[in-house]
């Protein structure tokens, strides 16, 4: 009889036959905390997009909400929201990351190394997509969102 199986892994068998233990990785260690930041930023990036254009046709540059315009106010609210959730997804990651190192360190066989990278992974993504994010709300908070190119 074999002894249990703790929570955070499962028995796993290769394709020789030989049964090995796999662990199961974390939040933000695996595959979804990896793609956080991209997905994040892409939702941001059509939502933006989206609600400028519909706002603009829509006549929202025109109300004030909070003695400033209206479409304005709802982009800037949306860049900061998506910053600050990019960001602690960096943090996350980051935390992660030093963790499953030194876990790394202690243990003879490198059991988490996939997991470490994917901590890593997750943390450039998170630094890569909060500046792609910064460099498509900066204009938002410095120009009119319905301001014409033209005349």
């Amino acid at each position: 009889m074999s002894e249990p199986v703790p929570a955070d892994e499962d028995r796993a068998v290769d394709d020789q036959g030989r049964e090995f233990i796999a662990h199961r990785h974390r939040f933000p260690a695996n595959g979804w905390g990896f793609m956080l930041a991209p997905l994040s930023w892409f939702a941001y990036f059509l939502a933006v997009y989206a609600l400028q254009g519909a706002g603009c046709a829509a006549g929202l540059d025109d109300r004030s909400l909070f003695g400033v315009n209206a479409l304005g106010f709802a982009l800037a609210t949306l860049t900061v929201a998506v910053l600050a959730a990019i960001a602690v997804s960096g943090v996350w990651s980051y935390r992660a990351w030093r963790r499953l190192l030194e876990e790394l360190e202690e243990e003879e066989h490198q059991t988490r190394g996939h997991s470490a990278f994917l901590a890593y992974g997750a943390l450039l993504h998170a630094g890569l997509f909060l500046v792609a994010t910064l460099w498509i709300g900066i204009p938002i908070l410095l120009l009119e969102p319905c301001a014409s190119a033209i005349g």
